[in-house]
């Protein structure tokens, strides 16, 4: 965000807008999940990706150069890409790790186009301001959902108590997309510059993002989410406080108002630490022996990336599926 310098791309603007379209088509195809609308996703993503190439490569040509500046964030990611080729030439997993390199291919395009146009204050600030008109679209699907489900003719396959989880796919995609958006939006709140309306705005969307997350009843994103929350607090302590205050009396109640309205949370915090074997900490207990087991066999190159499934079938005890 400091770097200040220009982009290298000619005409930055119609990637920008590339971008955008892909970060609102590839979530809210999935706003609800009634038909299997997920299928879309991994198509619209490969789509994007070949426009930004297509676009980069003749902005390229145009210019008479190829240029490419690569930024802090881009070193550690390109260290990582080396060593899943390399895990996924090496590993016996080959077949599945091809299949998900193949799909990380459009992520790695996007990411490293998006550190050559968002280097700049401005242009952050409206990559924030786009996702938070997409987060406003989800957050009003999920309270539809959740109150007024009945009303729809929607066909959801869940339980009336967790109906909200049919956004964004499941339970554990919708809370680990607020507990990543949630952060970035409140410094985006709080920080100079905001319009009285643009706080009012986002203090609504943040407390929505709230209560769905505690309707979700999803343990891990909730430790997630509390931890974010307490790092966040430690490193905007020399920020202006009034906005904070402000905003975590609106998230305090917004989580209050969800535990009243989900009981169902209390008694899934309960079962993590039942005494039976069949808790989720004890059925849990199983996949990270799995995971020690794997990591003995190959602790430098690991697996594979996309062979979790079969690595843990080949690792996992199978008393697993009497505790199951």
């Amino acid at each position: 965000m400091g770097n200040t310098a220009p982009s290298p791309l000619a005409s930055p603007k119609i990637l920008h807008w590339i971008l955008y379209s892909l970060l609102a088509s590839t979530t809210l195809v999935v706003t609800i999940n009634s038909f299997d609308s997920g299928i879309a996703k991994t198509p619209l993503l490969a789509l994007h990706a070949t426009l930004i190439v297509a676009v980069f490569t003749s902005q390229a040509i145009i210019r008479g150069r190829l240029e490419v500046r690569l930024s802090p964030a881009d070193i550690p990611v390109l260290l990582l890409l080396l060593l899943i080729v390399i895990s996924a030439s090496y590993t016996q997993y080959t077949w599945h790790s091809q299949q998900a390199l193949a799909a990380w291919i459009p992520f790695i395009v996007c990411f490293f186009v998006g550190t050559q146009l968002f280097n700049t204050q401005a242009d952050v600030s409206n990559l924030l301001r786009a996702l938070a008109v997409i987060g406003t679209v989800v957050c009003v699907v999920g309270f539809v959902q959740f109150f007024f489900a009945e009303e729809l003719i929607v066909e959801f396959f869940i339980g009336k108590e967790r109906r909200v989880t049919s956004t964004l796919t499941n339970a554990i995609y919708l809370s680990g997309y607020i507990v990543l958006l949630f952060p970035a939006l409140l410094a985006y709140a709080a920080g100079k510059g905001r319009r009285p309306w643009e706080r009012w705005w986002l203090g609504t969307l943040l407390g929505g993002f709230a209560f769905l997350l505690m309707a979700t009843s999803t343990r891990g994103s909730l430790a997630a989410f509390v931890a974010s929350l307490v790092l966040f607090g430690i490193m905007s302590r020399k920020q202006r406080s009034k906005p904070l205050i402000i905003a975590g009396a609106g998230v305090l109640l917004a989580l209050a108002a969800a535990l009243y309205l989900s009981p169902s949370l209390s008694q899934r915090i309960e079962r993590v630490f039942g005494q039976e074997t069949t808790s989720t900490l004890a059925r849990r207990v199983y996949f990270w022996e799995a995971g020690y087991k794997a990591f003995r066999v190959a602790p430098l190159l690991g697996h594979g990336i996309g062979s979790y499934e079969v690595v843990m079938r080949d690792y996992r005890s199978p008393d697993y599926w009497i505790a199951k």
